[in-house]
């Protein structure tokens, strides 16, 4: 049976966040709800849980580690505009 679940973000410019999920979970958005940066994925509780890593990156915002990343969104939060990015350790594609 598969569910949605909801991950909250913590909106650090730069910082790489560890979230846990099921694996082959599917990111379905990324928005802001009230004050909080929220993704949600749609899962199967019953798969084994995977460490899955994003990045924030700001507009404007200079990196090097761009690399092995996939776009999940972009969102608001105030006069900040956000993008969510997946890392892995190869792309899947």
């Amino acid at each position: 049976m598969r569910v949605i679940w909801k991950y909250k973000l913590d909106p650090v410019q730069g910082k790489t966040q560890s979230i846990m999920m099921p694996c082959w979970s599917n990111i379905l958005d990324v928005q802001m709800q009230g004050s909080e940066p929220v993704l949600w994925a749609l899962v199967d509780p019953s798969t084994p849980m995977e460490e899955r890593e994003f990045l924030l990156v700001w507009t404007g915002e200079e990196r090097d580690d761009l690399g092995d990343i996939g776009y999940i969104g972009t969102f608001q939060a105030g006069p900040v505009v956000w993008h969510l990015f997946e890392k892995f350790d190869e792309l899947p594609f």
